[in-house]
């Protein structure tokens, strides 16, 4: 090998599958990780061409800064993972919301809406580019966005003759009652 890929990471992220891939696909990399995430930015920023970075794409840190790309290895083998050989893919990742545990006991209306909240990647990605277009806090660009959305996206659709009740599930309504 002549040539080393810059590798730049922040807090060693995605440092041990990276490792696992130059091995497999003989990249030779150069792989230094920062400890502080403006440190890691400024340096993929600066880097012309770009080093290769782990990068979620609905983040705003490098919209419209790089040249970005997106560099696909194989798809992700849940068995290979198992076994700790990190060659392919990593699994697409849930991100998870959390509420207090409070929140129950309190209301289960809203605890059973925001359990069923979802934001599909799209529309969190049009998000965020307004957000960048037009300049406003993230707060008031996720006021827009949850204003833009029905009621419908919250709600679960129940089955006819059933009904939402308060814990957000579906069940059979009331002799002489009807939902559609």
């Amino acid at each position: 090998l002549t040539l080393c890929i810059p590798v730049v990471t922040v807090k060693g992220w995605g440092v041990e599958a990276m490792m696992h891939k130059a091995a497999a696909f003989n990249m030779g990399i150069a792989l230094t990780s920062f400890a502080a995430l403006d440190a890691w930015a400024d340096a993929v920023r600066s880097s012309d061409p770009p080093p290769l970075t782990y990068w979620w794409d609905t983040d705003t840190t490098f919209h419209g800064s790089t040249q970005l790309v997106s560099i696909e290895f194989p798809r992700f083998d849940p068995q290979g993972y198992g076994s700790g050989i990190f060659t392919s893919n990593i699994e697409q990742v849930l991100i998870e919301k959390w509420v207090n545990v409070e929140l129950e006991k309190v209301s289960r209306e809203v605890h059973a809406t925001v359990k069923r909240f979802k934001i599909p990647r799209n529309a969190m990605k049009g998000m965020l580019a307004l957000h960048l277009q037009q300049g406003h806090s993230l707060h008031d660009t996720a006021c827009r966005l949850l204003k833009q959305l029905s009621y419908r996206d919250f709600v679960q659709e129940c089955p006819e003759g059933q009904g939402q009740f308060g814990d957000g599930e579906c069940r059979w309504c009331d002799e002489g009652r009807f939902s559609r």
